[in-house]
């Protein structure tokens, strides 16, 4: 059996590598962003180095051209596209934090409610700290200070508003992953045997 190690599925296994390190870097900054424009750049590049590897094979061309692509799918690569494009020519991906906050009925005054309805289409600087008990709710004409549970968090990007990037990164790289498996599946044999040594032919 021939070993799949081909260059798409090393920069496959190198999409992966940036995927995790997105993952372990969550709460880390700038380090998230690193990561992000490194996965966007390495995932992106996934096509362009099947394309180098497999172009020569009979039928590749024609398969490649015409797969079809679900709405969602075809969604996901466009917006992928545009943040590979935007980090490229302005940098690092960039993102902004979704915070779900929870305060207790107890804690939402009459003087929190008309702070926040105040601050509604304001970007507002959100600290967070673990206390030691409760924390009764204060409020000035600037701040205001309440006990409250982190529900969620995660950050998200201009090309997909609202939506967990870490999430679309995941959806992103399965798409990619049923790609590769296809292609190697259809062609790995025709496109590489010719080119591995003798011991990996066995």
């Amino acid at each position: 059996m021939v070993n799949r190690a081909g260059k798409t599925r090393k920069k496959l296994d190198e999409a992966e590598f940036f995927l995790r390190r997105l993952l372990e870097n969550r709460l880390n900054h700038p380090d998230f962003d690193y990561y992000l424009s490194a996965f966007i750049s390495s995932a992106r590049s996934i096509p362009w180095v099947m394309r180098a590897e497999f172009a020569h094979v009979n039928g590749w061309e024609d398969w490649y051209k015409n797969r079809t692509l679900a709405p969602e799918d075809m969604t996901l690569l466009t917006g992928t596209n545009q943040l590979r494009v935007r980090t490229v020519k302005q940098g690092t991906a960039g993102n902004g934090g979704v915070l779900t906050l929870k305060v207790a009925p107890s804690h939402m005054t009459d003087a929190l409610y008309d702070f926040l309805a105040r601050h509604q289409a304001v970007t507002l600087q959100v600290t967070l700290s673990i206390a030691n008990g409760i924390t009764p709710t204060t409020v000035t004409e600037s701040m205001a200070s309440s006990t409250c549970r982190l529900e969620s968090m995660f950050f998200t990007v201009p090309e997909f508003p609202g939506l967990d990037i870490v999430t679309v990164c995941h959806r992103y790289l399965e798409l990619l992953r049923a790609l590769v498996e296809e292609c190697e599946d259809r062609f790995f044999s025709a496109g590489t045997l010719d080119h591995l040594p003798p011991q990996q032919l066995r």
